[in-house]
């Protein structure tokens, strides 16, 4: 319910004095004046009064016709908005016709159109043609032709060149009418319209390929007062394109920390296509001066991640987004889809012990819920193909199956394997009505049960060629029995069922389900190696409060993994070896990266290995850090990390380094300090044996004591049966700020097994405490 009408003086005078103005008043000049009027109705929310002064503006004939018809479709189009139904856009409609009727060079009605026309399509109205609209053209089709006409005839109108702005500055490489690519090109031309127009014609020509207009057509939106930060993400894309990625990375990044509301907006949309909820809510949390920040630390995470130099992940990304927007953009009346992340197309006949196949093979798959906008005008091929990449194999079959109405995946289906880390995945894609039926544009977590649709990925996992193998099975069951009931001699051969376990059927279910949910929760972007060299990898950290810190990498290659080349006469291992480390906090990166040669005196025989260590300078803070060993010639790498690496050194606080262990005659040492470290490649020690412990306590106070427990406790199965359990404390005098211990705990007879060490440290006067954990392996003596 509206308020009781109050149509008041000044509203019915300003409506008065808006229609007397003569056609005159459409002079440059006046267009602030034409400008006020419909911003003066849209500030009226009472829909009585606004037809009181609908009634009076027809009441008034003076001034120019073209002029009274757009301020009558004005007033119609803003009751409209107030109520629902169609009624009141339609009258706006016939008003805005009229008057482009009228005078058919003036913007100002053929605006209006389009905002009408705009708020049809998005309450779902059914289309009707009129004057300036003809048939089979969509509502949505129809305003951007008017918002076309109204800049080609007037291109520095200000109401078109907002509307221009709010329907397309979201969308990242529109596909624009050709009427309308003339029109924002005509806008462009002036600039006291201002940068939007020179964003979307760089996105225009970008598309069409020219490049160099692109990139100039970027920069003068940059010049004129639009968003840096936005303007050097569109600007790397371009420079992607014409292969300079390097500068592409740089400028992205460069622009990340210039970045206002409107780049701010796009950044978050390109990191949607793979960063975590997690991360998304961060994003949103933060204040405009650490977005940038952020935004760099995400992408170093990714190259850390995968162990790749900085700025490749980013590269790869700028690959993939013009792929994506080449190869899987929706058309026709899809193109607006949005997508949600729920699983979807599932049937849901596996209650009982056996299944009648037919439900399968002619069950309609479903496309993903239509609700989420982080992959506008993009098709689900398209959404896995920005966090994955290009799969690994493919897969598809393309015909029908005999008295079955073909389903959506009948018209087009394919399937993409990825190798996860977590090991393979296929995802099943299909037509749908939601998003396309001329391509298989649309996720499902399960295809029908047809012998020939299923045998066709057969190479992609063994599941499914042993489900192919059933349904041939059920196939010739159905053949065998309509041989039998067609038999004239009146023996009784007993029923042949048509049924199938559903054993197989529900194991592929399941895989396709886990699959859909791994792709959609997961980015990669894998080194490309043919066989893993398997390494045990630990990773330690020490810091000092003067700020001098540093991760310790201790690694075991496996002999039988590794390839021997012979340089001068000698047997040597080539290993490259990458350590990244990402702050967590800042974003910021440092790498270690260097060829090694191990020279051996034969080949290294399996069961033996090639250790050492590699070191990486660090400041105090948390890192994620990750070590690469390649054999480049063999297509051979491995890799290993550790997720959270914290480099103590805060001064006036009590820290402890990690607890770093060895094993005497282990044959690798690590001179640290004066001091010389025992280590274990292998992180295993026999039943019987001592660990060498070395730590580090900083911020002691000189002649404080300070109270160290030390726990060793068996974890898992069997925890509490025998010998599982070692403790013992002792007390150490500090004489300067920081205390550097070496000790060796002796195993005793210790039960094998996974063991957690705790250290304990106690300030006697304070009671200040830090504690440190780390697993032990135990393992039987030989």
């Amino acid at each position: 319910m509206h308020p009781a009408p109050s149509i008041s003086g000044p509203l019915v005078a300003f409506l008065l004095a808006a229609a007397a103005c003569p056609l005159a008043a459409q002079s440059p000049a006046a267009r602030p004046h034409l400008a006020a009027f419909s911003d003066s109705v849209r500030r009226v929310s009472n829909p009585t009064a606004l037809e009181r002064g609908l009634e009076a503006v027809k009441a008034d004939r003076s001034g120019g016709m073209s002029w009274r018809e757009s301020r009558k479709g004005w007033i119609a189009y803003r009751i409209g908005e107030l109520t629902e139904g169609r009624r009141w856009l339609d009258e706006a409609v016939r008003y805005f016709d009229e008057a482009i009727y009228r005078d058919s060079k003036w913007a100002d009605p053929y605006v209006g159109l389009a905002e009408t026309k705009l708020l049809l399509e998005q309450r779902g109205m059914v289309v009707k043609s009129s004057m300036h609209h003809r048939d089979g053209v969509y509502y949505e089709d129809a305003a951007l032709e008017h918002l076309a006409s109204a800049l080609q005839h007037q291109p520095e109108y200000p109401a078109a060149v907002a509307l221009l702005g709010r329907l397309l500055l979201d969308l990242d490489a529109p596909l624009f009418p050709q009427p309308l690519a003339k029109a924002i090109k005509a806008s462009a031309r002036h600039d006291a319209n201002g940068p939007v127009p020179q964003l979307l014609l760089g996105r225009w020509l970008r598309k069409q390929g020219r490049l160099d207009q692109a990139a100039a057509a970027f920069r003068r939106y940059g010049e004129l007062g639009g968003d840096g930060g936005l303007a050097d993400l569109e600007l790397a894309r371009v420079l992607y394109l014409q292969g300079q990625g390097a500068a592409a990375v740089r400028t992205y990044l460069a622009g990340t920390a210039r970045a206002g509301t409107l780049a701010r907006t796009a950044l978050r949309r390109d990191l949607t296509w793979f960063a975590t909820d997690e991360e998304l809510r961060r994003f949103d949390s933060l204040p405009p001066d650490s977005v940038g920040a952020r935004v760099r630390q995400i992408w170093a995470e990714r190259d850390a991640a995968a162990l790749r130099p900085a700025g490749d992940r980013l590269q790869e990304h700028l690959r993939r987004w013009w792929q994506v927007q080449e190869k899987f953009r929706l058309v026709g009346r899809g193109k607006k889809a949005r997508f949600g992340w729920g699983l979807s197309g599932t049937p849901q006949q596996l209650g009982g012990d056996a299944l009648e196949l037919g439900t399968w093979a002619l069950f309609q798959p479903g496309s993903l819920p239509e609700s989420d906008p982080r992959a506008l005008g993009i098709d689900a091929r398209g959404v896995i193909y920005m966090r994955h990449g290009e799969p690994e194999a493919r897969a598809s079959w393309h015909g029908t199956v005999e008295g079955q109405t073909p389903s959506s995946c009948f018209a087009a289906n394919e399937s993409w394997k990825y190798e996860l880390p977590t090991g393979p995945i296929v995802l099943h894609f299909c037509a749908s009505e939601a998003l396309g039926t001329t391509a298989p544009t649309s996720l499902v977590s399960m295809l029908p049960l047809s012998a020939d649709m299923i045998g066709a990925r057969s190479a992609l996992d063994p599941s499914f060629a042993r489900l192919e193998l059933d349904l041939r099975a059920y196939e010739l069951a159905v053949h065998l029995k309509g041989r039998l009931a067609s038999n004239r001699s009146g023996a009784d051969f007993g029923p042949v069922a048509p049924r199938i376990t559903q054993t197989i059927p529900q194991r592929a279910q399941q895989f396709g389900e886990a699959s859909l949910a791994l792709g959609l929760a997961t980015d990669t972007h894998p080194l490309d190696y043919e066989r893993d060299l398997e390494p045990t990898v630990q990773v330690y950290a020490v810091g000092h409060p003067s700020g001098s810190g540093r991760a310790l990498v201790v690694f075991a290659l496996p002999g039988e993994r590794l390839h021997p080349e012979t340089l001068q006469g000698r047997v040597v291992y080539p290993v490259r070896m990458r350590v990244t480390a990402v702050d967590t906090a800042r974003g910021h990166t440092r790498t270690l990266d260097t060829l090694r040669y191990f020279a051996a005196q034969d080949t290294i025989r399996k069961g033996a290995y090639l250790y050492g260590t590699l070191e990486l300078p660090l400041t105090p803070g948390s890192y994620y850090v990750r070590a690469l060993f390649e054999q480049q010639k063999q297509r051979a790498a491995g890799a290993a990390g550790r997720p959270e690496v914290p480099v103590p050194g805060m001064p006036g606080r009590l820290t402890m380094s990690d607890l770093i262990t060895g094993a005497a005659g282990s044959g690798l040492n690590w001179t640290h300090r004066g001091r010389r470290i025992s280590l274990n490649p292998l992180d295993s020690y026999p039943s019987g044996s001592d660990v060498e412990l070395y730590y580090e306590i900083s911020g002691t106070e000189p002649d404080r004591r300070y109270r160290t427990s030390v726990e060793l406790a068996r974890t898992g199965g069997g925890a509490g049966q025998g010998k599982d359990r070692i403790a013992l404390g002792f007390t150490d005098r500090a004489t300067a700020r920081e205390l550097l211990v070496q000790r060796a705990i002796g195993l005793g007879q210790l039960l094998p097994g996974r063991y957690l060490l705790t250290v304990r440290i106690e300030e006697n006067a304070t009671g200040r405490q830090v504690v440190r954990e780390r697993m032990i392996n135990v393992r039987a003596e030989r």
